[in-house]
Order: structure tokens, then C-alpha cells, then sequence
């Protein structure tokens, strides 16, 4: 039980002239359920559930050890595309281990010209099969929650859809995705603890919940993949975790409030026809539309900071976000520097 899904978007890069480039937000919870003849109850509500393999960002949904196992298992090497990542999920889980209950994964990646997503769909045995390129996919028992949201933005309008992929901004899909997965979170297998992935042609970042322990090897790889440090001394560690944790703070605030202000904005317009046409209204739109405007901006910001996979860049961005910690930001560039 849990809630895993991936949405294509793309966005215009160079300008009006410019060329279109394709990039997938994936989204995770990071609760465990286990489920026995009492029912479900959460049994770990810290999971790491987001896992980077080959160029790729892979999520499991089923039982829990035969997702590890399959990923661990499966031989994947580090210049692996989706759709390789994809076939030997599929291949390593044919064997009888892994029995007949439902165990499936989504592959998010690039291939160094595009992004790309992949659903696996590894048992039963009768269901066996790998679905993709796709443009959207939903997973776990959060999605029954989660698509019928979705297919009603899109029968409604409110999601421009084009050739399978959505047409907004990286800041936009990463809120449109969060607020989402509220939806889900309903579910009693899932928390609101969300992972965040980003997968462009050519980068690959990832935001994990401040509630998730993140030890060694995989806090290393961590700060190595989105600030561009390489720290392999643990008690150097604290400072660049804690400027991620402040990074996916930052984001998630600004996830809600554009979210917040696209919901007002929508309430405004959908008024409007309630109402006698005059310069009160049309003032009130420009309001509203200003405020949204306003908090996708500074959204923008932190997506982009956290894009650039910069160090120095994040904090600047979370220095203009909060003062709040700014020492200890500040402690993360000095040791980075240092090391440089």
C-alpha cells in the first residue's frame, strides 16, 4: 500500500525560438503498510521509497523486501536508459520468489535526449508486462484517489495537454503533482511525507522528506546528485542534509501556496459569471491573478536553484526564501569550499 506516480511535462527552453525539451516530476510517499488478517496498519512512516538506478529514478509499489530485492538484483549499470532499467526489472522479477501478489514499479529517466516513463507491471504472473513510453502513470492504492483528479482537470480544461505531455513549467507540475497527492494521502497505506524526483534529457534531482534518515552511502549520494558536493566525511555530513531538508521545506511551502492561489483565482473567475460585469470584478481577477502570479515566481526560484544542482545557488535561493538557519547554510558553503 502506497502512492507512486510520475507526470511528463515540457516546457520551452531558449526563448520563443527555442526548442522543446520533455521532463518527467515524480512523487512517493514514504510510508510503509504492512497488512495481515487484522487489516493494514503502517508499519514504517520514514521509508526511503525513491531509488536512483542506472539514469533513472525507480519506485516499487508491493510487498517491500521484493521491491529491494528486484533492485538490487537486477543488475542495473549506470548508463542504463529507462527503457533498459525497465526490461531488466522485468526480467529479474520472472522468477517464482516473487509469487503471485502485486508487485509493479515506474521508471523515470533520461536517455541524454529525453525523459522518459516506463510502468513494469511484474505480478501476477497473468498481468506480467512493461507499458511505456507513457505520459502520465499512477500507482499503489493512492492512484485511486489520484487519477480520477487528474482526469478531471484534463476533461475540465484546467491542464493543458498536448502530445501526451502537460504544457507548464517545471514549478508548476512540481505544484500541480504536490497538491495532487493530497488526494492520495487520504488513503489509510499512505502518508504525506512526499519524495520528489525531477528527470530532465540530461539531469536527475531529488527531494526527500526531512522525516526520512538518510545514513551513508545513500546521505552521500544525496548531497552529491542535487548540491554537486562530494562529502564522504560523516561528521561533515549535517550541514549539506540540513540545507537540502531546508530546500524541500521551501518547496513544499511553495508548492501550497501557488496551489492556494490557483484555487483562488479559479473561485474568482468561476464567480464572476454570478456576478454584474463591472471594474470591480475585473480589478479583483487582476488581484488575484497578480497573487498567483507572484508565488509561481518565487517557486521558480527554488525549482530552479534546486535544478542547477549548485550548492551556492540553493542557498542563495533559501537565503531570500528565510533567514532562518542562514548559519548553518553558510557552514555548507564554507566546508564545500574548503574541500574545492
Amino acid at each position: 500500500m502506497t502512492s507512486i506516480s510520475a507526470l511528463a511535462g515540457s516546457r520551452q527552453v531558449g526563448g520563443m525560438l527555442g526548442n522543446t525539451e520533455r521532463f518527467v516530476v515524480t512523487q512517493t510517499d514514504s510510508q510503509e503498510t504492512f497488512v495481515d488478517n487484522h487489516g493494514p496498519y503502517q508499519k514504517d512512516g520514514n521509508a526511503l521509497k525513491t531509488r536512483y538506478l542506472g539514469r533513472c529514478l525507480v519506485m516499487g509499489t508491493g510487498q517491500g523486501y521484493l521491491i529491494e530485492h528486484a533492485t538490487d538484483n537486477s543488475h542495473i549499470l549506470e548508463q542504463d536508459t529507462p527503457k533498459e532499467v525497465a526490461e531488466k526489472l522485468f526480467e529479474t522479477t520472472n522468477g517464482r520468489e516473487y509469487g503471485t501478489k502485486g508487485l509493479s514499479f515506474i521508471v523515470a529517466g533520461n536517455d541524454g535526449k529525453t525523459s522518459e516513463i516506463y510502468h513494469v507491471h511484474a505480478s501476477p504472473k497473468k498481468s506480467r508486462r512493461v507499458s511505456g513510453p507513457v505520459g502520465w502513470i499512477f500507482d499503489g492504492s493512492g492512484a485511486r484517489l489520484m487519477r480520477p483528479a487528474f482526469e478531471r482537470d484534463i476533461k475540465n480544461g484546467a491542464l493543458n495537454l498536448n502530445m501526451g505531455t502537460l504544457q507548464m513549467s517545471m514549478a508548476d507540475l512540481i505544484s500541480y503533482q504536490w497538491n495532487l497527492g493530497d488526494n492520495a494521502a487520504n488513503d489509510i497505506g499512505v502518508n504525506d511525507r512526499w519524495e520528489v524526483g525531477l528527470v530532465t534529457p540530461d539531469k536527475i534531482r531529488t527531494l526527500i522528506s526531512p522525516t526520512v534518515p538518510l545514513w551513508s552511502t545513500a546521505l552521500e549520494e544525496y548531497i552529491q546528485l542535487n548540491l554537486g558536493v562530494n562529502v564522504t566525511d560523516s561528521e561533515k555530513m549535517g550541514p549539506f542534509w540540513g540545507v537540502m531538508n531546508d530546500l524541500h521545506h521551501a518547496i513544499e511551502i511553495g508548492c501550497r501556496r501557488l496551489g492556494q492561489a490557483d484555487y483562488r483565482l479559479n473561485q474568482t473567475f468561476g464567480n464572476q459569471k454570478y456576478r454584474p460585469a463591472g471594474n470591480r470584478v475585473d480589478e479583483l481577477i487582476k488581484s488575484k491573478l497578480s497573487e498567483r502570479d507572484e508565488e509561481r515566481r518565487k517557486l521558480g526560484v527554488l525549482v530552479d536553484a534546486w535544478y542547477s544542482g549548485e550548492l551556492e545557488t540553493v542557498v542563495t535561493a533559501l537565503d531570500m526564501f528565510s533567514d532562518e538557519r542562514k548559519t548553518m547554510r553558510t557552514k555548507a558553503v564554507e566546508i564545500a569550499r574548503q574541500a574545492a
